[in-house]
């Protein structure tokens, strides 16, 4: 029996399932609230709750730090040199520098790399930068400007340093900047997570490969994610659409994802997950990632929600439940039980960072003297944690989830309600039907997309009306909460919804069972002033370039070096047993004139994929 450890960090909880890898199923299983000033913590404990860890092959790891360090704003000290042309980028940068150096279309250069400049520059970021960025305008084809300043910079300077024409081969300089700039400001932070996740697995005695999930829904080793960590953006939605993928004779489906603190919604298409061709656009910035087709909206178990003249309002921010924050704190539990709450502002409560609290808003603003932009500023901090009325305490005030002090919530819907001259079992009425209404619009927005109102936080490139070109009737819901919230929407709808044997962690699972999968693009360009039937070709094929007298021939020799390279890749990735796909896509032009058709360049897409290679045990 081959066992597979597979772990899902969430908003709120870190997942972890042991797996038999051959039949598919959980031996055994376990939740821990995510830790999110050190995931570390939150991933051992979610680890420690498992009945064994002997004998376990391969490890799996779907991290939301990559995606949380771009929505915050967080990483490390990057330096950014750029090539033949001075443009910055949309993201923060510590020092720039604009070096002189530019090739033509053709390939020929038309201005000489000036590395007396860049080493000068260089230099001037010792100590101020923590990783390099470099991007070369047309480097993507001719990459070598970027692999000489790559070179000096390692000489010149002891940090990682990255070249934009490694992470993808598409044009368009300022993705491919964006790009480059995200990737070296994460690559300390990842280094630091999958060094301490290993030192962790040693601690538990499990000696396997530990592999990361990427933004597409696959994996790649432990060591190709350190000096990739940009490709794990949206690691943990893409693992919820491998688990759904997993679901017997589904090929096609929407998969919604309810955690804690986001749902997340994605397509399976053709039993593949659904990807951006074009680069995810993440927090606003266009960037060359390859990532599944996923929007992620501000509405989860734990979403904080007020009652405004007896309207829902969603803050669109994560609270503690009451129900998780009595069973958590004796003096949340002490006051509630004792329901000394004189007023609506009394039945907020915030826990300092430091464990200092609880104290109400009330007590905040009059005690302290705190303003409503004071409160705002620190809980985007992470100063102060708010413990306020939310979905789960709906659930579990009506009898529907018991997983901790479910009093605690029946009393606060109470005191809530009579505060607003309400029933509890209308509070309950008008929560239920506000949420969903709001899981309705997140539907409809990821399915036709309004520009006027877009609801998503991060990770989409305006795909409108997926929904209804793919022609999909079926709904997967995964998540711990889709169990008790999906059902009355998808009626509403008239689709079909499927709710999974262990919806709960079907990330975890999904993250164990995601195979090793890498693309390579070969491009063939016809030469520009040839427009016989057969021209001489160029193909940009890695850091090189190669001419062909004919299109066969330089189609042949592209097929080839894209089966080879992609190959390589992907068993540095940590594939076994890989197997190869190709799509060509020719370009080619009408001769009005002698009535043909003209070759003038070829796209060809090289697939290459494979399970994980297994540890010896």
């Amino acid at each position: 029996m081959r066992l597979g450890l597979g772990i899902d960090t969430g908003g709120t909880y870190t997942d972890s399932v042991i797996l038999d890898l051959d039949t598919k199923e959980i031996i055994s299983r376990s939740k821990a609230l995510t830790t999110h000033d050190d995931l570390l913590k939150g991933i051992v404990d979610s680890i420690d709750g498992l009945r064994s860890h002997e004998n376990i092959q391969l490890v799996s790891l779907s991290t939301t730090l990559a995606t949380n360090s771009v929505v915050e704003g967080k990483g490390c000290r990057v330096g950014l040199l750029t090539i033949g042309k001075r443009i910055v980028p949309d993201l923060d940068v510590s020092s720039i520098g604009f070096v002189d150096g530019e090739f033509d279309m053709r390939g020929n250069i038309v201005t000489e790399l000036d590395e007396m400049s860049a080493t000068n520059l260089l230099n001037d970021m010792k100590g101020k930068v923590d990783s390099i960025a470099i991007c070369g305008y047309l480097s993507v084809r001719y990459p070598e400007h970027e692999n000489r300043l790559k070179g000096l910079a390692s000489e010149i300077l002891d940090v990682p340093v990255v070249c934009a024409h490694d992470l993808t081969s598409k044009l368009g300089f300022k993705e491919r900047l964006n790009t480059a700039v995200m990737n070296a400001s994460l690559i300390p932070e990842i280094i630091g997570l999958i060094s301490s996740v290993k030192d962790a697995l040693v601690e538990f005695d499990i000696d396997a490969p530990l592999m990361i999930v990427k933004g597409d829904g696959s994996v790649m080793s432990s060591d190709v994610a350190m000096e990739r960590p940009i490709d794990t953006i949206m690691s943990g939605p893409a693992s919820s659409l491998t688990g759904a993928m997993n679901v017997p004779g589904v090929t096609d489906a929407m998969v919604i994802d309810i955690g804690g603190t986001t749902t997340d919604i994605g397509m399976i298409q053709n039993g593949f997950v659904h990807t951006l061709d074009e680069g995810a656009s993440i927090c606003g910035h266009r960037t060359r990632v390859h990532a599944a087709d996923i929007c992620t909206y501000g509405l989860g178990g734990d979403t904080g929600m007020e009652l405004v003249d007896k309207r829902i309002v969603f803050s669109g921010r994560r609270s503690i439940p009451y129900c998780v924050a009595s069973s958590r704190w004796p003096s949340i539990h002490d006051r509630i039980m004792e329901r000394r709450m004189v007023s609506i502002d009394d039945c907020i409560f915030f826990i300092h960072s430091n464990g200092k609290g609880p104290l109400s808003l009330n007590e905040l603003k009059g005690e302290m003297g705190l303003s409503d932009a004071s409160l705002g500023a620190m809980e985007s901090s992470g100063s102060l944690i708010r413990i306020s009325l939310t979905p789960t305490d709906i659930l579990a005030a009506e009898g529907r989830y018991g997983r901790y002090d479910s009093t605690a919530s029946t009393v606060m819907v109470e005191l809530i309600a009579s505060f607003n001259s309400m029933t509890a079992d209308e509070l309950i009425h008008l929560a239920k039907g506000s949420v969903k209404g709001r899981l309705l619009q997140c539907i409809y927005d990821y399915t036709y997309h309004s520009d006027d109102e877009p609801m998503e936080v991060f990770g989409r490139v305006g795909q409108a009306e997926r929904y209804k070109k793919a022609d999909i009737t079926t709904i997967i819901g995964v998540g711990a909460p889709s169990g008790s919230w999906l059902p009355d929407v998808v009626d509403a709808i008239g689709y079909d919804l499927i709710i999974p044997d262990d919806f709960d962690v079907r990330n975890a699972v999904g993250a164990i069972c995601s195979r090793v999968t890498e693309y390579v693009e070969i491009i063939i360009r016809a030469a520009p002033n040839d427009f016989s039937p057969d021209p001489q070709c160029r193909v940009y094929a890695s850091d090189d370039s190669f001419y062909f007298n004919g299109k066969d021939e330089a189609i042949e020799f592209a097929k080839s070096e894209g089966i080879r390279i992609a190959t390589q890749k992907a068993k540095a990735s940590g594939a076994n047993e890989i197997e190869i796909m190709m799509k060509i896509e020719e370009h080619n032009i009408d001769d009005k004139f002698h009535g043909e058709c003209l070759f003038r360049g070829a796209d060809i897409i090289v697939k290459a994929f494979g399970d994980p290679s297994f540890g010896s045990k």
